[in-house]
């Protein structure tokens, strides 16, 4: 008795503590929401190729194994492996980029090697130079406490001091264009968790409203949770998280729903579901990244029929490599273990084509 008196007292004041220490904000800015400028990447080429990896920040103590390497590992090594075959002029960070609780006090160190490995990601040319790096946040990269900006803030904060010029988390929402000889692309990142908890409206809302619709060949939106998903989660609308307080995403829905049609978007890719799966609803290919550290199948929620890699039982982990050539595109699934699988459409199209190509394709 006396024991179950003392946790009741001692825990809570232990907890307190810890989370006081979220609640005060780490990154001194102005204007917190405020989503930087960034620079128009240009890539001396007529393709762009963008590799898209979701939910790969696992560190000590939160491993999944395979075999005799971690799910994190084996897909690290694979993407490596296959951008020095093909080429990559991006890495895209689809948000759960530190588990368990994103960066805590004193967690850069984790940062750094979670995350900052994506930086070593090479392009492929002969002069041995590397992908750039930029993503956005998830549900674990804020934490347990949203009052405020909390690890959130801490990540973007350790991200420019890992590049000043090129931070691999730029901001909580931000807006960016590729040019190559044959075409352009703009990536529009938001910052979901947001979307799906705030019940009200919030900056990121009046920013994405004020969004028009580019001239750029190709608009692509990432974020981290799913419009429609196979797996557990569910589509938005009928989520099923923990933590959500029956939260299923309604506005979410509505929300992301509005900002592809305000942009104009062609693609949207997202992590949050442990597996990898596309599929085109209403002339969107939606592509779902969120194998990079551990798969979770076994059930089959989406109102539409997406394609999952190794199928709703045996979800294979990996990551999506997309290739963008004037107004056509592939989508290429890079597995640890098995077939890759293709898939080519063009922009205008509202089918698209596949097939599964040899390994070494």
């Amino acid at each position: 008795m006396k024991h179950a008196v003392a946790i009741s007292v001692v825990l809570p004041l232990l907890l307190s503590g810890c989370l006081l220490r979220d609640l005060r904000d780490p990154h001194d800015m102005k204007s917190p929401y405020t989503p930087p400028v960034l620079e128009d990447v240009v890539v001396d080429s007529d393709r762009l190729r963008i590799l898209l990896v979701g939910d790969a920040g696992t560190c000590e103590g939160h491993f999944v194994e395979a075999g005799d390497v971690t799910i994190r590992d084996a897909v690290f090594e694979r993407s490596v492996e296959f951008c020095e075959e093909r080429g990559c002029d991006a890495v895209v960070l689809l948000g759960d980029n530190l588990y368990t609780f994103g960066v805590p006090p004193g967690g850069e160190e984790d940062a750094d090697s979670c995350i900052g490995r994506w930086a070593w990601v090479p392009t492929g040319r002969p002069d041995g130079s590397t992908a750039l790096l930029t993503g956005v946040l998830g549900n674990h990269d804020w934490g347990m406490i949203r009052l405020r900006q909390g690890r959130a803030a801490r990540e973007i904060r350790w991200a420019y001091q890992f590049s000043e010029e090129e931070p691999p988390i730029p901001g909580y929402y931000w807006d960016r264009r590729f040019e190559s000889l044959s075409n352009s692309l703009r990536i529009v990142g938001i910052d979901s968790e947001q979307m799906v908890l705030r019940r009200k409206r919030s900056r990121q809302t009046d920013w994405l409203d004020g969004l028009t619709q580019s001239d750029d060949t190709w608009t692509l939106v990432v974020g981290h949770h799913p419009r429609y998903s196979q797996g557990e989660h569910g589509d938005a609308g009928a989520f099923r998280d923990f933590g959500r307080f029956g939260w299923k995403g309604n506005r979410f829905a509505s929300r992301l729903d509005n900002a592809l049609e305000q942009t104009g978007a062609h693609i949207y890719a997202h992590g949050h579901e442990h597996m990898m799966q596309y599929g085109q609803v209403n002339g969107v290919m939606h592509i779902g990244s969120g194998a990079s550290a551990k798969v979770t199948g076994g059930v089959s929620r989406s109102s539409v029929d997406l394609h999952v890699i190794g199928g709703s039982d045996d979800p294979q982990p990996g990551a999506f490599w997309l290739e963008l050539v004037g107004e056509e595109a592939t989508l290429i699934a890079v597995p640890t273990t098995g077939r890759v699988r293709l898939e080519q459409w063009s922009r205008d199209e509202s089918q698209s084509t596949s097939e599964d190509p040899a390994p070494e394709q």
